[in-house]
């Protein structure tokens, strides 16, 4: 057989429950050229037997350890059956989206400097980004990202690179995170987009065995080993810093566990450490910044083809309509664009609206304009963010909605994928998400489970327009955005969450990069953050058509009041009184409702958010 590009390596123990659907999603991929190890680490469960299924030849290998390695050691026997070029290691209990392998070896082809790429929210970097290995440890001591903390699952390796820094180390159950900084201190590092898998919670999870108590000391040991290897980028000083900072989280560490009375543990971590009692002073020092690296958020495009690709078959109107609302957008309009053109996804129409700008934009748009597939138009006036929304609208011919605001970017995948949401089932769906969420992408939820989503698990609707596709028919019957509404996109999402399915699909379709000034901004506009939609919010619970029950409905109103005190509580102490009046007055916010939020919140309804997960993921498993 020849050699695959990639070696797909699932090292699994006992996770018969969702080793199948594991394999499926490998089996799903758009890109074919892989082979795929599942290593079975001496399972006492049906795990192996479920892998033997899906056996077949040179291609897909099942293996079976006679006696129990371990997590990494497992990882790195997986390894050394590998044949590929890049080595993709995957845990048995996560799944991979179609364009998964696609995204990542074409990436890592196109770097061909980088051993490790890592699948992770790239903000405040536009990826692909290449990091050098002193950039990567800088980064990542400065905290400016935690990306070398990601799990097997969301990595990728150059297999040739990955045998030469002598693969996991055994001893450490953070053995990825020291495998990744060990990578790095020896070859670039490639950021790649995030949202390529679903990371599945649950109990049986390694990860849920790891606590600060086992996991600090020896982070202590394999962190100064990393620092004392003679290839590290940083010189002695930085070294010794970095050294210091961490005896001191150790040092705190220990002490905290003394003052809880727990002192069997705090020998333990000072004994597995190996600290000296003059290394404990280290707790009385001061915390050390590290500066960060400077930025440059800059997609590189070059690596993904912009050519638009011919529409399949003719449409009396497009699928898609890319309507991107511009005001001097002249610094990012450019890639904005670029992004649309490099699209899997052909059956697709451009419209720019430059909602009367006085930069270059009208030029920089109407380099692009293409007959009836790429359309600029000007506005006479200035409308407003909003308005200038709701006019791409009008003009828009397709059958779904997708807003790209100037300065944002949709990745090669984006359109595809939310199409594919949308026309997954007969009945279609009003919304598409690309959102972060604990539930896996494809996942359909009515009305009420779009609610409770939104209140118990994470909210979803509060996203720009740049990260969902909706059908064009629903938004023009719901009047488009309510600009005199706060928040009027989450204020749209939810009254068309009203009118029909929504459907989440995997974040990372979109880079959001004006979220560096998000805080500045909205604080600025809505001083009292999301409540200052709490009377919509609150109006929206009392229709009697509203699906959560009365226990419910109380619960989220206490929480959006807790949410304005906590808020109003921000604007007295920085002595934004002015601020603090207007808001209150302008939305009708009393004072009972500020004594409301001093309460401590009730836990009773915790269970909502994971009763949810629990019944939306049951199907993802076999």
């Amino acid at each position: 057989m020849q050699r695959p590009l990639v070696s797909v390596v699932i090292p699994v123990r006992n996770y018969e429950r969702y080793i199948g659907a594991s394999i499926e999603s490998v089996l799903s991929q758009g890109f074919k050229d892989w082979e795929l190890i599942v290593v079975d680490d001496a399972s006492t469960d049906g795990t192996g037997k479920i892998a033997d299924r899906y056996a077949e030849g040179e291609r897909i290998r099942v293996v079976h350890n006679e006696r129990n390695l371990g997590q990494f050691p497992t990882h790195n026997h997986g390894a050394k059956l590998a044949r590929g070029k890049y080595l993709k290691f995957f845990h048995g209990d996560d799944i991979m989206y179609p364009h998964c392998l696609e995204m990542m070896v074409s990436l890592m082809e196109a770097f061909p400097d980088a051993g490790l790429g890592i699948s992770y929210n790239p903000w405040p970097w536009v990826a692909p980004h290449l990091f050098s290995p002193l950039e990567a440890w800088r980064a990542h001591v400065a905290g400016q990202t935690g990306m070398f903390s990601e799990g097997p699952s969301g990595t990728i390796f150059r297999a040739d690179a990955f045998r030469r820094a002598g693969g996991f180390d055994g001893r450490f159950r953070s053995g990825d995170c020291e495998m990744n900084l060990r990578m790095a201190m020896f070859f670039g590092v490639l950021l790649l987009p995030g949202g390529l898998w679903w990371y599945r919670s649950h109990d049986k999870q390694v990860v849920k065995q790891m606590t600060p108590d086992n996991t600090l000391p020896e982070t202590l040991i394999w962190y100064r080993e990393l620092l004392s290897h003679p290839v590290n980028p940083f010189s002695k000083d930085q070294k010794d810093q970095i050294d210091q900072q961490l005896v001191r989280e150790t040092c705190q560490l220990i002490l905290n566990r003394l003052r809880r009375g727990r002192i069997r543990t705090a020998w333990s971590v000072w004994k597995e450490c190996g600290l000296s009692l003059g290394e404990m002073g280290a707790v009385f020092s001061r915390r050390r910044v590290f500066p960060p690296i400077p930025v440059e958020a800059r997609a590189t495009w070059s690596v993904f083809s912009s050519k638009p690709s011919a529409v399949s078959s003719p449409h009396a109107s497009p699928l898609v309509s890319v309507l991107i609302p511009a005001f001097n957008a002249e610094a990012h309009l450019a890639e904005a664009i670029e992004s649309v053109l490099a699209q899997r996804f052909a059956d697709w129409e451009l419209v720019i609206v430059d909602d009367a700008s006085a930069d270059r934009t009208r030029e920089i748009a109407q380099s692009y304009v293409d007959g009836n597939r790429i359309r600029y138009f000007r506005n006479e006036r200035n409308l407003g963010k909003w308005p200038n929304h709701n006019h791409c609208a009008e003009l828009a011919r397709g059958k779904h909605l997708k807003f790209l605001h100037a300065d944002d970017l949709l990745y090669p995948h984006c359109l595809q994928t939310l199409f594919e949401h949308a026309t997954s089932d007969a009945g279609g769906s009003t919304l598409v998400l690309s959102a972060p969420s604990p539930l896996p992408a494809g996942t359909r939820l009515d009305y009420g489970d779009a609610l409770r989503h939104e209140c118990f698990l994470s909210p979803i609707m509060v996203h720009s327009p740049s990260a969902f596709l909706m059908d064009a028919g629903v938004f023009r019957t719901l009047g488009g955005f309510q600009p005199r509404v706060a928040f009027c996109e989450r204020h749209l999402q939810i009254r068309a969450a009203q009118q029909g399915p929504v459907v989440l699909a995997n974040e990372g379709l979109v880079f959001f990069r004006r979220l560096h000034r998000w805080g500045i901004k909205q604080d600025e506009k809505y001083p009292m953050g999301l409540c200052e939609g709490m009377t919509w919010f609150e109006q929206l619970l009392l229709d009697p058509t509203c699906p959560l029950t009365e226990s419910e409905k109380q619960y989220v109103v206490f929480r959006l009041r807790y949410g304005v005190a906590r808020r109003a509580w921000k604007l007295f102490c920085t002595g934004r009184i002015a601020v603090l009046t207007d808001s209150l007055r302008a939305h009708s916010i009393r004072l009972k409702d500020l004594l409301c939020g001093l309460k401590t919140i009730p836990a009773e309804h915790g269970a909502v958010g994971a009763n949810l997960i629990q019944s939306k993921t049951t199907t993802v498993a076999d």
